[in-house]
């Protein structure tokens, strides 16, 4: 289990901010939360949600990771990742997301070209996903 602490990572959002030059109501903006929650956050009063976690770290132009101190541990992951992986994921989380989103629908692409009845299998699965929302 992950546990986070809820000052440190307040800490983290804090010196970034400032390092950014950002008041608390532009991070609010940027990220699309209100000012108190910035400013609950900063102070460790609460843990935030994952999702907002996510909207501080891209506000703030980071990763999660950073956020959350898991950069800074050498945790390994469970299976190691193929050295061709690994650089496909460290360039892909180099790019801004709109490359990313982009590289994705490439690689669906690819990989409906690449295996028989795929691109009618992710079709369908688009289909629910639509139905869904």
């Amino acid at each position: 289990m992950i546990v986070i602490d809820a000052a440190a990572f307040g800490e983290r959002v804090r010196g970034l901010r400032q390092a950014r030059k950002l008041t608390q109501a532009n991070l609010a903006e940027r990220a699309g939360i209100t000012d108190e929650t910035v400013s609950r956050v900063e102070r460790g009063a609460f843990e935030p949600t994952l999702s907002t976690a996510v909207l501080l770290a891209q506000a703030l132009e980071t990763r999660l990771d950073t956020l959350t101190g898991r950069d800074r541990e050498e945790e390994p992951l469970p299976h190691p990742l193929a050295p061709n992986v690994q650089r496909l994921v460290d360039l892909v989380l180099a790019l801004d997301p709109d490359a990313q989103a982009a590289l994705l629908r490439m690689a669906e692409l690819l990989y409906q070209k690449r295996r028989p009845g795929a691109k009618e299998r992710a079709a369908e699965a688009k289909r629910r996903r639509e139905k869904k929302t």
